[in-house]
């Protein structure tokens, strides 16, 4: 039976975003580009070996940025999109605790990427240590007062930034640290089986209230795990996400197959390593064939529209 003629509804949760909805009748706007990393050098002289093994390699956050910078490039190669690094090396300006909450809360009047990388903190309550917190490491913590308790950022904070009810536009929310979980509480995980990726609702599809724009998380492990780096790869998940380009035409589970595919080679080549698992979750079920595009990080065709906020 044809259904040439039939009305055909399109699943709430799949429906697109007022604002992708927009986009795909005026284009793309210039999107902005977050990128924060820390190697902790300070904690290299602490007393405790724990902290003294926070410290991460140079050359393999060296490797990151090249690739990610390569991964921006790719947005727009006639105009580079305009990005803003912030990280613990001296000619550079630290990603510390208020430049990262200044910029998530930020209102997204344009499509929106943030690299986070760095180290979570466990946080344990000392009258119920059962009870813990998931928390990022910024550029200060060890500038907290009192000193006795390191600065840190609750994943749940930066959730209540990231989700705030004037954000306008689309974030691609991508998290280079150990212990990954659904930080932003989103409804829909895409999960790859190892022959396929299918969508499935997460825990807090009942309770999320819903976005105008599409807000989606690629997470660096599966929870529980440890994110892995190597000085002559760099970080691994980052360097399987970079490998990527943006301008392929991939529907996102396409995107989460051959992200878990690059993720396993470059794994394969270090055999004492275990293998590790990134996640994607999302405010919605984004099956269109181009996932970039949809979100707004670039143009299905040459054009692309500019904003007077675009200048970075």
């Amino acid at each position: 039976m044809s259904l040439s003629n039939q009305n055909v509804t399109t699943p709430p949760e799949s429906r697109q975003s007022p604002s992708s909805l927009v986009r795909s009748l005026t284009g793309p706007l210039r999107p902005r580009c977050y990128l924060f990393t820390n190697r902790y050098p300070e904690h290299a002289k602490h007393a405790d070996k724990e902290m003294n093994d926070m410290v991460i390699d140079q050359q393999s956050i060296e490797r990151d940025l090249i690739g990610l910078f390569d991964w921006i490039k790719q947005l727009d190669p006639k105009t580079m999109t305009p990005y803003k690094l912030y990280c613990d090396k001296e000619t550079r300006t630290p990603a510390n605790a208020n430049r990262i909450r200044a910029a998530m809360k930020t209102h997204r009047q344009l499509p929106t990427f943030i690299y986070l990388a760095g180290h979570t903190e466990v946080v344990t309550s000392a009258t119920q240590p059962s009870n813990f917190q998931l928390t990022y490491a910024p550029a200060d913590h060890l500038h907290a007062s009192p000193p006795a308790r390191p600065q840190v950022i609750p994943y749940e904070m930066m959730r209540q930034w990231l989700l705030d009810d004037h954000h306008l536009e689309s974030l691609l929310f991508i998290t280079e640290v150990c212990y990954c979980e659904n930080f932003l509480c989103l409804p829909y995980e895409l999960e790859y089986d190892g022959s396929e990726a299918r969508w499935k609702k997460t825990d807090y599809h009942g309770s999320f209230k819903g976005s105008s724009s599409d807000i989606v998380h690629f997470a660096a492990t599966s929870p529980g795990e440890r994110a892995m780096c190597f000085s002559d790869t760099g970080a691994i998940f980052t360097k399987a996400f970079c490998n990527i380009s943006p301008s392929e035409p991939l529907a996102l589970k396409g995107i989460a197959e051959k992200l878990q595919k690059n993720v396993d080679t470059i794994v394969s080549s270090n055999p004492q390593q275990n293998s590790q698992h990134p996640k994607i979750y999302s405010s919605r079920i984004i099956d269109d064939p181009h996932f970039f595009a949809t979100l707004g990080f670039c143009s299905s065709n040459s054009t692309v529209a500019t904003d007077s906020d675009s200048s970075g």
